[in-house]
């Protein structure tokens, strides 16, 4: 059997608050680290924090504008060698559950410490 090496595409679209339709919204993209699945293989894994791209950060890092995720799309992709990316059809795989969480470094990281720290949790971050 071939191994798939795919990663979760998070599209986000931001706005800034209060006023979010007046600003406009930006989008920007994440990738997750390639996850390799054989045919019928399951995921279930928490995802290693994925960092904002810097545009963004800096647009908020000096705490004078609160950031609104007005909404986020989740997608599977197969890189190529070459770079290349195309969008893997559901009936190749299927992403049944996706978990968004969004938190400043400090906290992020709390959460992931204390999520090994949990016995349930530690097989999902294995």
């Amino acid at each position: 059997m071939a191994l798939a090496t795919l990663a979760w595409l998070v599209s986000a679209a931001c706005a800034t608050l209060p006023s979010a339709v007046a600003a406009g919204a930006m989008n920007f993209t994440v990738f997750s680290r390639p996850v390799q699945l054989r045919y019928g293989e399951v995921h279930n894994k928490l995802q290693d924090p994925m960092k904002l791209p810097e545009e963004v950060v800096a647009r908020y890092a000096d705490g004078k504008k609160v950031m609104a995720l007005i909404g986020f799309d989740i997608d599977m992709v197969r890189r190529a060698p070459d770079g290349s990316e195309t969008r893997v059809k559901l009936d190749d795989h299927y992403l049944h559950h996706y978990i968004l969480y969004m938190a400043g470094g400090p906290t992020m990281d709390k959460m992931v410490s204390e999520a090994n720290k949990d016995t349930m949790f530690a097989r999902m971050l294995s």
